[in-house]
């Protein structure tokens, strides 16, 4: 059994606060959970299991873009995809079962691409055009100024 000690930290009342209510919706004790982000956070084995969706979204807060969010959430058993209707989908790794709308779990599609500064990997950005003859009159190759 680890040898626990009594600490204090000043923190800003809005950090104290988001601990608070990170901790609540992972299911433990502010205590626990802040032990369980630093161990997970330092590759360590955390002495409370955190819930899946709590270390999904530990995964998106530390993911630096896209392939690194996709190389934590595989870690935890999870992956991204893209859903044919243009949703990201959290889907079971290595299964590649779908199990919800990313935002169930809090992804939000353009905060992701803002924040990483590109499209989800493999989305293009508008439709192809037409491969086709040319409209009559006009050449394919540009026309000198």
């Amino acid at each position: 059994m680890a040898e626990h000690a009594r600490i204090y930290i000043d923190l800003p009342k809005e950090l104290l606060l988001l601990c608070g209510q990170s901790a609540r919706r992972a299911g433990l004790g502010a205590a626990d959970y802040v032990a369980s982000v630093l161990a997970e956070a330092n590759g360590l084995q955390a002495a409370v299991e955190l819930p899946a969706g709590a270390r999904i979204r530990l995964a998106a807060r530390e993911a630096a873009d896209w392939f690194d969010l996709q190389h934590r959430l595989r870690a935890v058993g999870f992956v991204l995809r893209l859903s044919s209707d243009d949703r990201l989908m959290l889907c079971l790794w290595p299964e590649d079962w779908p199990l919800m709308p990313a935002s169930a779990v809090g992804f939000d599609f353009a905060d992701l691409a803002l924040r990483f500064r590109a499209d989800f990997p493999g989305r293009l950005a508008g439709p192809l055009p037409p491969a086709g003859p040319t409209m009559p009159g006009r050449s394919r190759s540009p026309r000198a100024a």
